[in-house]
């Protein structure tokens, strides 16, 4: 009601308090990120998509609309491609989400995250066996990386190697119960 009352900064106060007490709520950080955009606080929406997308990580079209504020802000900047990527393969558009990652490789060449995330869109569009080497790059890099084994075993069974699918995923298991 502030809002249309035109009071935006009692507003964002509000939605900032229903934030504080309900973090999980998500129609609070759409309301809250859309009056800042008219206020221009700019600076202040980006942690809040980065909360909706806590919120709600498999929501592609959320995705996509960070990605499109984070272009808004530079269309080069890192966070926009990453999103834009991401959103894509949500949104099945995998060859342009590999054509993205394919950049952001050029310029982080050992960046995990990019080298999973590239690894699950070969997966989604049907190619295991490239998924497959992602994964295990994506492991080179860093053993640790729960995920990458959790993903590299589904990519096995998915191709019927069980024997290695199911030892991925004992290793998994094993990680996540020990953390």
């Amino acid at each position: 009601c502030y809002r249309k009352n035109g009071n935006l900064e009692r507003a964002i106060t509000e939605l900032y308090r229903v934030i504080d007490i309900k973090p999980d709520y998500i129609k609070a950080y759409i309301k809250l990120i859309e009056i800042l955009k008219e206020t221009e606080q700019k600076e202040d929406i980006l942690p809040l998509y980065k909360k909706d997308l806590e919120i709600e990580p498999k929501k592609a079209s959320l995705h996509a609309e960070f990605a499109r504020y984070c272009k808004e802000l530079d269309e080069h900047n890192y966070v926009y491609r990453f999103e834009a990527a991401i959103a894509h393969t949500l949104v099945g558009q995998t060859e342009k989400a590999i054509e993205l990652y394919d950049e952001l490789l050029k310029r982080n060449p050992n960046n995990i995250s990019i080298i999973y995330n590239k690894g699950y869109t070969y997966k989604m569009q049907g190619d295991a066996d490239i998924a497959i080497e992602l994964y295990k790059k994506a492991i080179q890099r860093d053993a640790h990386y729960d995920a990458a084994h959790f993903a590299l075993g589904m990519a096995y069974l998915i191709k019927g190697d069980f024997e290695r699918g199911w030892k991925k995923h004992a290793r998994y298991l094993k990680q996540t119960n020990r953390n």
